[in-house]
C-alpha cells in the first residue's frame, strides 16, 4: 500500500519515519511553500506585491508608520489570499517622491 492509501483508510497504523527522510521532506515542503509565495506575489499583470515587513524594511519606517500611511491614504495596501500586501508601483511612487 502507498502511503496516501495508508492515510485515507480507516486502517489504525504506526509508520517509522528515518530522520532523512523527514528532512527531505522538509526541504521538499520548503521549496514548494517558497514558490507558491514568489507566484503569490505576481498578479494576472505581473504586478509584484510585498508583505509589511518587506516594505517597512524597503522604506526604512516601522510597520507603524505603514499603518498610519494607509489611515492618510498616502499608501494603499491590498488583500492577496487573505494577507496584507503593497503594491510595487504604490511604493514606486512613494520612493519617486509622487
Amino acid at each position: 500500500m502507498l502511503v496516501k492509501e495508508l492515510i485515507n483508510s480507516d486502517l489504525n497504523v504506526t509508520i517509522a519515519v528515518k530522520k532523512s527522510d523527514l528532512f527531505d521532506l522538509f526541504n521538499e515542503f520548503t521549496a514548494q511553500k517558497t514558490a507558491l509565495e514568489t507566484a503569490l506575489k505576481k498578479s494576472e499583470t505581473n504586478e509584484v506585491y510585498y508583505s509589511p515587513a518587506e516594505v517597512a524594511k524597503t522604506l526604512q519606517v516601522d510597520l507603524s508608520t505603514l499603518w498610519r500611511w494607509e489611515k492618510q491614504g498616502y499608501l494603499t495596501g491590498v488583500r492577496v489570499g487573505g494577507k496584507k500586501r503593497y503594491r510595487q508601483t504604490d511604493l514606486n511612487k512613494i520612493l519617486e517622491g509622487k
